[in-house]
């Protein structure tokens, strides 16, 4: 920090202190939401697939929960948690076998439960209220940045907005309040 702010002019030092801790503050808010909503992940995972059946349930769940903190890499542990329950169910006597549908079915369905938790609940909220985002921004936001740079817009667009807005809200936002005003001059070409 002491070499960083002898880069900074002395008369925009303050100011921008400011903003950067802002910006950090709003980053670290979205590791650690991330972090949350992984663990969260991990437990729902555990639990669904260990009620449905698949072997190994609990490690592969918490393990999977890891892969969570970037969106939609969970993906990883479905075609695992398929595998792990068809070789439990086909080494079963015929008798005591589930149903081959059953074995797609069932995991698959505690993977679109556990996703769209994350998708439609967790991450608006906890990502939402770590980042001063709000539900609908967080969304876009994802969105937005899945179709502009892939896995890694996704996992980087929140902390993204969010020192986008930290920027609106401090610097562009009073700087248009006093040109409407009449206190700055406008920015404009030609403008007065």
């Amino acid at each position: 920090l002491d070499f960083g702010n002898r880069f900074i002019p002395e008369h925009s030092r303050p100011r921008l202190v400011f903003l950067l801790g802002e910006m950090n503050r709003a980053v670290s808010g979205f590791v650690r939401g991330r972090l949350v909503i992984s663990a969260i992940l991990g437990v729902v995972l555990a639990v669904g697939w260990l009620i449905v059946g698949v072997p190994y349930s609990v490690a592969l769940g918490l393990v999977v929960g890891i892969f969570c903190a970037v969106p939609y890499l969970s993906i990883i542990g479905l075609p695992i948690a398929i595998g792990l329950l068809a070789v439990e169910e086909f080494s079963l006597p015929e008798a005591e076998r589930m149903a081959w549908w059953g074995v797609v079915v069932w995991p698959l369905l505690v993977y679109f439960i556990a996703q769209s938790l994350d998708d439609w609940v967790l991450t608006p909220l906890i990502q939402g209220k770590a980042t001063d985002l709000d539900p609908v921004s967080v969304v876009v936001a994802i969105l937005a940045g899945g179709s502009l740079a892939g896995i890694y817009g996704m996992l980087l667009a929140v902390p993204v907005a969010a020192c986008i807005k930290i920027i609106l809200r401090e610097v562009i936002m009073p700087r248009i309040k006093e040109w409407t005003s009449g206190r700055a001059r406008d920015p404009l070409p030609g403008g007065d």
